[in-house]
């Protein structure tokens, strides 16, 4: 646990050392202001159990001071004494969980922020290893079980042990036997506790954060994919695949808060079975008189604040193991976006050096890619050159590289081998963030969110253009929309091939250099098709354009065609030298329908 701890702290809270500190002071005087409370009762049951209030100096000199002998008068002083001291004792408790929950919510805040920094600073290729209901499990629902119920529990585990250790320093000092029997007894309790449930409720948390994120997946599924679920009826078979994770989540929280709570049962039955002992063993050995009276009411009202704070000291560390799987899980998902991190380069640094034209060529040297090194290549020695203001296509058959290749040009992937060059100029890998500004990029599933269509244009700006909104609607035949046209999530209420033009006009809001058409028309009925062809030719000589398509009637214009196979670019020319020197790819004009 505590090298978690440790793994945590240097991960997050190295910003927080100050907080850190503040906080267990603030606990320390929680401490503190309850072993005063506890013994402002003294006098009072002093008082009560011997009307001489002689036996307390601090109540015999306040009598003097105030020439006033009367008992009862001397009670309610006493009395307002000791509610006074008990206001200001719950004043700051009030203010110590106050600092407690701001403390969670600022290294809560602090988390997510560190984790969302983290995603968009890794490289690409980490994504395609992971599913999204896995890395939103952990923003939001792992984040949660660390925070609030681990560390909260573990400072509410540390201020109720040092409460309990100053009580039970108290009861030493003044009653030496009784602490005896108390520490035994705990000894005993935390001994058969660690035997009976001690990886028990480990186990149970790594199992609910596994179900947690089945039941992301679910829910994922069954809002993104309620298309085919209504079509092939499946909501039975959904529903009942979510009442089954449902029904196990239920019976492992259950069964956890169960073995967190039961600890501080026993401990509260311990601690009352001793004080009965003692309380009999005290009225044997003095018998029953004014002292063993005052000396009982005292040990009394001290184990019944002792008994909470170590019964809450308890059900904190059932919580607190409870959700030690949360923090390693945390720990293990930051530690591996560690090994995935890129260094970006900000647009201000270095200006002479910032790939922001792009007046003659892209070319690749001997590229080579593979997605993991127990992998075949995806891409093998590829050599190209799209010189400024061609129209390229790219072609090949499912698997052959396509996607991968433009991948690499974008910069979303790192070559293994070979280089990357820009009018000439050799580009290192991890300077590829500078050419964003050159592309724009459609794909065949646009993301569009619920929002207005200028902000969907705009994607990620916080000032809008609407006058470069309307110039890309025009050009993108949009006529029919108004820029505060609000749409659904995906666009699920206008048709694909506004989909396409919306995903379209925002590749051309930021006047890119290079145009990438990821299958952008592939899913396209032919007269929408035809129109997207349309608008891409009108941009021919605006700007370059590479286009990744299936059928190759959308790519009869282009000036080249780069023909794929297997990771290798086989031949680049035009449709018709291509055809006629490969059977496979006049196979595919065929399919296509191209005349």
């Amino acid at each position: 646990m505590f090298q978690d701890l440790r793994v945590f702290y240097r991960n997050f809270c190295t910003d927080f050392r100050r907080k850190i500190v503040c906080l267990v002071l603030v606990s320390f005087f929680a401490g503190i202001f309850e072993l005063i409370g506890i013994a402002a009762i003294i006098p009072l049951i002093g008082i009560l159990a011997d009307p001489s209030s002689g036996n307390f100096t601090f109540m015999a000199k306040f009598s003097g001071a105030i020439n006033c002998d009367n008992t009862f008068f001397i009670f309610i002083i006493s009395l307002c004494f000791v509610l006074g001291i008990f206001l200001m004792k719950n004043i700051y408790m009030i203010f110590h969980q106050y600092i407690i929950y701001r403390f969670s919510c600022s290294l809560k805040n602090k988390i997510c922020l560190s984790f969302m920094q983290r995603l968009f600073n890794s490289h690409y290729n980490f994504f395609l290893g992971k599913n999204s209901e896995s890395l939103i499990n952990t923003i939001d629902n792992t984040t949660r079980y660390v925070i609030y119920p681990y560390l909260a529990y573990l400072e509410q585990a540390f201020t109720y042990l040092l409460i309990t250790l100053l009580l039970g320093g108290f009861i030493a000092y003044n009653f030496f036997l009784p602490m005896i029997i108390i520490c035994l007894l705990c000894i005993f309790i935390y001994y058969l506790q660690y035997k009976l449930i001690k990886n028990k409720i480990s186990d149970i948390n790594c199992h609910i954060i596994q179900m947690n994120t089945n039941n992301v997946s679910i829910l994922q599924k069954s809002i993104l994919a309620i298309k085919e679920i209504k079509i092939w009826q499946a909501e039975p078979f959904i529903l009942k695949n979510f009442s089954l994770v449902s029904n196990k989540l239920n019976q492992l929280e259950q069964y956890g808060i169960f073995l967190q709570n039961f600890p501080s049962f026993v401990v509260e039955s311990a601690i009352m079975i001793s004080l009965c002992v003692f309380c009999l063993f005290m009225a044997y050995m003095q018998g029953i008189n004014a002292r063993l009276i005052e000396n009982l009411g005292i040990i009394t009202v001290v184990f019944f604040r002792l008994a909470p704070s170590l019964n809450r000291f308890w059900t904190a560390i059932g919580v607190v193991k409870a959700h030690k799987g949360s923090l390693k899980s945390l720990n293990n998902e930051y530690e591996e976006l560690s090994c995935f991190q890129k260094t970006f380069i900000s647009n201000t640094v270095g200006g002479s050096k910032k790939a922001n034209t792009f007046n003659k060529a892209i070319r690749l040297k001997n590229v080579s890619f593979k997605y993991s090194s127990n992998k075949d290549f995806g891409l093998h020695d590829i050599n190209l050159e799209i010189i400024k203001g061609e129209f390229v296509g790219v072609v090949g058959v499912s698997g052959s590289g396509k996607t991968t290749l433009i991948e690499i040009i974008l910069g979303l992937l790192n070559a293994d081998e070979g280089q990357y060059f820009i009018d000439d100029k050799p580009v290192k890998q991890w300077e590829l963030e500078r050419l964003y500004p050159l592309f724009g990029y459609v794909t065949q599933f646009p993301y569009l969110a619920s929002d207005t269509i200028a902000h969907n244009i705009a994607f990620a700006e916080s000032k809008i253009d609407y006058k470069r909104v309307g110039e890309v609607m025009n050009i993108c035949l949009l006529k029919d929309f108004e820029p505060q046209q609000k749409l659904l999530e995906f666009g699920k209420t206008i048709s694909g091939g506004q989909r396409q033009r919306i995903a379209l006009a925002r590749a051309l809001y930021r006047n890119p250099k290079l145009l990438i058409l990821d299958e952008a028309t592939s899913s396209l009925d032919i007269t929408t098709e035809k129109e997207i062809s349309t608008i891409i030719d009108n941009l021919r000589n605006v700007m370059t354009i590479i286009a990744i398509a299936h059928r190759l009637s959308t790519l009869k214009t282009c000036d080249k065609i780069i023909y794929m196979d297997q990771g290798k670019i086989i031949d680049i020319g035009s449709l018709s030298y291509l055809k006629a020197n490969y059977d496979k790819f006049a196979e595919m004009i065929q399919l296509s329908n191209v005349n």
